[in-house]
């Protein structure tokens, strides 16, 4: 990307992340990435020009908002979960496969994955309005072929919900289909369908991979395609684990563990610092309980019965 059509502020904020992107990425939770996230923020907050700014990450090219967390993230590391990225990567690799993304926000996984992996075709659902049209943004600046965006919610019935946009202009991602302390006390009214209405109608096919990131509602999206994870063999579901989000709803912590389980499948814990650098058979870990005292990330697996 030509950098010198941006005012000098912008210019420089570029040239720190070029150099970030290549030097101060660490694995999350390690006290490398909380020093480069404290170096970058500064920087960024002391340069701050134009609200959006336009980057190209791994090909891919992104309108950024860099006071929100998943924009400020790509913008200076290049990725925002990248554990998941580099988990998926490597379980798609060249396979011709169908993912569900579901809660994409800007196309952070997604994206990226799409430009990795040739053969994948990727199904993003977005039901937040306001996130809606920042994915619809980027969706245009890039040439996806591959790529299906819907402004949806997935849950457990048919209908219209009642969807809490987030408040926080620090992370769009903490919008809700409940009302809580960090989105808006008004909510907007958001189409809402359930994963096996969507398949049985067409609306999307049916995946290998799932992908879940809902502020605590994965339970919900799980039920509402239920016949899907009955039949589905071959099917791997990644899932956002977040404990504050579950206690605010009063859901006991194994709640989503336990379902699949009885369902036949296997979970995982993906670890941040094994799968950061190269995947390998050690980036999973297997699941136990003390695992849900923390936020992480899950990989629910059920293989051929054949």
């Amino acid at each position: 990307m030509n950098i010198q059509h941006y005012s000098f502020k912008d210019n420089l904020r570029l040239q720190i992340s070029i150099f970030s992107e290549k030097y101060l990425k660490f694995p999350r939770k390690t006290i490398g990435y909380t020093l480069s996230f404290i170096v970058c923020k500064v920087a960024d907050v002391l340069l701050r020009g134009s609200e959006q700014i336009n980057k190209s990450v791994g090909g891919v090219n992104y309108q950024l908002d860099t006071r929100d967390l998943v924009g400020f993230r790509l913008f200076y590391f290049g990725c925002n979960e990248n554990h998941i990225f580099k988990y998926l990567q490597n379980q798609i690799g060249e396979q011709k496969t169908i993912l569900w993304d579901i809660g994409a926000n800007i196309g952070s996984v997604s994206f990226p994955l799409i430009n990795a992996c040739p053969n994948l075709k990727v199904h993003a659902f977005e039901p937040s309005p306001p996130v809606f049209a920042r994915l619809k943004r980027n969706v245009s600046l890039n040439s996806f072929s591959n790529l299906h965006i819907h402004q949806l919610a997935l849950g457990e019935t048919c209908g219209s919900i009642e969807f809490f946009v987030s408040s926080k202009v620090s992370n769009s991602g903490v919008g809700s289909f409940a009302s809580t302390l960090n989105s808006s006390s008004k909510p907007v009214q958001v189409d809402c369908l359930t994963g096996d209405f969507v398949i049985e109608n067409k609306v999307a096919p049916q995946p290998a991979f799932i992908k879940i990131d809902v502020e605590g509602f994965e339970y919900e999206v799980l039920l509402g395609m239920s016949s899907l994870l009955k039949m589905a063999d071959n099917l791997q579901i990644i899932f956002e684990h977040e404990p504050y989000r579950l206690k605010e709803r009063g859901i006991q912590p194994d709640q989503i563990t336990t379902f699949l389980g009885n369902l036949g499948f296997e979970i995982y814990r993906i670890s941040h610092a094994k799968s950061f650098y190269k995947i390998s058979q050690h980036s999973l870990e297997a699941f136990n309980s003390s695992m849900l005292k923390d936020k992480c990330d899950f990989v629910a697996v059920r293989k051929s019965s054949q």
